[in-house]
């Protein structure tokens, strides 16, 4: 899947960010560890292998530094086998843009909130699994609760950023529509998402 510039306004001539923990009491519950096999087997897929390599790597820092650091970004790239280029549509800045584009992460105003954990697939993204995937994502997760619960907790971090970037309401319902996410939940994820924006405002 390919992103667009709007969804992202990470600074591209940073040479590093701050990163910090994204606390949310929904995937801190029924999320999976960053570095354990439910990311192997149903995450990378969609996510891919660089940018959950990155993700990874950010998260391993954060068991390291629970209060935060600071990710130097041409050291971090280089040390994925990744390039670190000016403009966005490098390796390493695109592996970065995905983290925030799938809710791993969102923006701040000197880097990024990083989550401790996995959250689960939304159903879209376990509907494209492969089959035998499929089958056995049930057994991963705790209830259809879960999945719903983390699916809105994604949902509003996607509506944050695309709020940020400067997209207006009408735009954010039409990204999330486009990624299948109903009605309901775009709705109930632009809510949450402003009242995080407020928060960080205030």
């Amino acid at each position: 899947m390919s992103i667009a510039p709007s969804q992202s306004s990470i600074d591209l001539h940073a040479e590093s960010l701050v990163i910090r923990p994204w606390f949310d009491p929904v995937i801190d519950t029924c999320g999976h560890d960053a570095h354990g096999r439910y990311i192997e087997l149903f995450w990378v897929g969609v996510l891919g292998p660089s940018a959950t390599w990155l993700y990874r790597r950010m998260a391993a820092g954060l068991a390291e530094y629970p209060d935060g650091y600071v990710l130097e970004l041409a050291e971090t790239a280089s040390a994925l086998g990744l390039a670190l280029a000016p403009g966005r549509h490098s390796p390493f800045t695109r592996a970065l843009q995905r983290t925030v584009f799938f809710g791993l992460a969102h923006q701040t105003d000197d880097g990024l909130r990083v989550r401790r954990k996995v959250p689960p697939l939304s159903r879209r993204q376990i509907e494209r699994l492969p089959e035998h995937l499929r089958s056995a994502h049930p057994f991963w997760v705790r209830s259809p609760r879960d999945v719903e619960a983390a699916e809105l907790s994604r949902a509003s971090a996607i509506a944050a950023a695309l709020l940020m970037a400067g997209d207006d309401f009408a735009a954010v319902e039409h990204r999330l529509g486009l990624l299948r996410i109903e009605p309901g939940v775009v709705q109930r994820a632009i809510d949450l998402a402003l009242g995080d924006l407020r928060l960080q405002a205030g």
